[in-house]
């Protein structure tokens, strides 16, 4: 997997694990600048495709990149998900009107 673009519900894979666009989230204008609540957020969803077993489920803000394991994202599954190639998340774009993220694993 590389830079992809996902609508709500939708999904790619490339056969080792599934990422699914599961909802985004509306920024909240009256929060503290810079919090995760005054940000856009996509709420992603990885699964192993050989099982359908959900690795993580975590809301990532727009214009961030994480790495797995790091500040608690996806701690329970990280070897699972290093083991099949993903060590993070870069959010480069979340688009609310039209329900769409642009990601890059």
């Amino acid at each position: 997997l590389s830079t992809k673009v996902l609508k709500k519900g939708e999904s790619t894979d490339n056969g080792k694990i599934q990422v699914e666009l599961v909802d985004i989230i509306p920024h909240d204008p009256c929060a503290e600048y810079g919090t995760p609540a005054n940000s856009t957020r996509a709420k992603m969803r990885f699964s192993r495709v050989s099982d359908q077993q959900v690795l993580c489920e975590e809301s990532f803000m727009e214009r961030g990149s994480i790495l797995f394991g790091g500040g608690g994202y996806c701690k329970e599954h990280i070897m699972s998900l290093n083991m099949l190639g993903i060590t993070g998340i870069g959010i480069s774009g979340i688009n609310e009107k039209e329900g769409w993220v642009n990601f890059e694993l």
